[in-house]
């Protein structure tokens, strides 16, 4: 066996005695209270901009959101338009109410 195998069996032996198999606990490392930590915390989920961005438009349009994501993005844009086309939020939907009350009391002839 060459000095450079030897070195490297010595150095998996060293490591293997550092390692709690059972428990995959690192005992005498220095970073070995990095790594229990590390390994008792629950993986975080992946961010999800668009499902948080929907998420936060349906809390704050007070729609209950559906399981489905296009049902979810259905609601929040009926609710939108909903909202656009109420004469007392805007304006322009106001005016588009007169203009057609001015319309229906003159017909064309």
């Amino acid at each position: 066996m060459t000095d450079q195998n030897q070195l490297l069996r010595e150095a998996l032996r060293v490591a293997r005695d550092h390692i709690d198999m059972h428990s995959l606990e690192v005992s005498h490392c220095k970073d070995a209270a990095l790594i229990r930590a590390a390994i008792s915390q629950p993986a975080q989920p992946t961010p999800d901009p668009w499902r948080e961005a929907l998420q936060e438009e349906c809390d704050l349009l007070h729609i209950p959101i559906p399981a489905d994501a296009r049902e979810a993005v259905k609601a929040v844009v009926a609710a939108n338009v909903r909202i656009a086309l109420n004469p007392d939020v805007s304006r322009e939907a106001q005016a588009l109410i007169d203009q057609g009350k001015a319309q229906a009391s003159n017909p064309v002839a």
